[in-house]
């Protein structure tokens, strides 16, 4: 995983973003959900971002918060690691 690219990657997808929405951040279990059954679900409060990355270690995460969470302003972040 190149946390780089995946920094250019979650701004890219940050421009069509709106803040207030729900973000999905963390590492491997993350990245294999079906979030797209979760965005169908109205009682999860706004838009659904998966800023998930496959194999992402706790120590490489403090570099992807800004672009993968923070910039969206989000009213409700889920994180999972391990």
């Amino acid at each position: 995983m190149d946390v780089k690219e995946r920094i250019d990657d979650f701004k890219t997808l940050n421009e069509m973003g709106k803040s207030g929405g729900v973000v999905f951040f963390g590492s491997s279990y993350f990245s294999r959900m079906n979030i797209n059954e979760l965005a169908n679900n109205e009682e999860m409060g706004g838009k659904i971002y998966d800023r998930s990355v496959q194999g992402l270690k706790l120590v490489d995460s403090l570099k992807l918060l800004e672009s993968g969470v923070y910039e969206l302003n989000p009213a409700k972040v889920f994180v999972n690691f391990g």
